[in-house]
């Protein structure tokens, strides 16, 4: 994987943690510096999300298989990226949640990422959060706007 940051996170935190708490080193490790590679470039490539891909890496870590994306296809997590697909369940959600809206039209600004969560619950957490962030508020851009009372111009 290319990105230097993204890779010595996932060995500090996710790695060591794992590798700490069953007291092993890093050469008695079960994931093989090619899984993990091919794990990070799945992030890398907006296959997955970050949490999705702690999933996979448990499940590499216990032993059952170092292919990072056969998992993710047999499990079904392959990130969503379909805007139209996460159009529609943002409707729904906002549709779910009218007080939430008017509060954030109020600027209630934390309600936002309540709404986000909302998005990712329904997808399990398959769906890509930056998109989900992007369309949901150009979705709400085109509520408010709908709401506004139509300006007066002229003298």
């Amino acid at each position: 994987a290319g990105n230097a940051k993204m890779v010595s996170n996932w060995m500090l935190s996710e790695l060591l943690r794992y590798l700490n708490d069953d007291k092993r080193t890093i050469e008695s490790c079960p994931v093989s510096p090619d899984g993990l590679a091919s794990l990070l470039k799945l992030i890398e490539a907006g296959t997955i999300s970050g949490k999705i891909a702690k999933k996979v890496f448990s499940t590499m870590y216990a032993g059952k298989n170092n292919d990072a994306a056969g998992i993710v296809k047999a499990q079904g997590l392959v990130q969503i990226d379909d805007s139209e697909a996460l159009g529609e369940i943002i409707k729904q959600v906002l549709a779910a949640h009218p007080e939430e809206v008017e509060k954030l039209q109020q600027g209630k600004t934390k309600i936002f990422g309540f709404l986000v969560g909302q998005v990712m619950r329904q997808t399990r957490g398959k769906a890509n959060p930056g998109l989900v962030n992007d369309l949901l508020g150009q979705e709400l851009a085109a509520k408010t706007a709908k709401n506004q009372p139509p300006s007066v111009s002229g003298s």
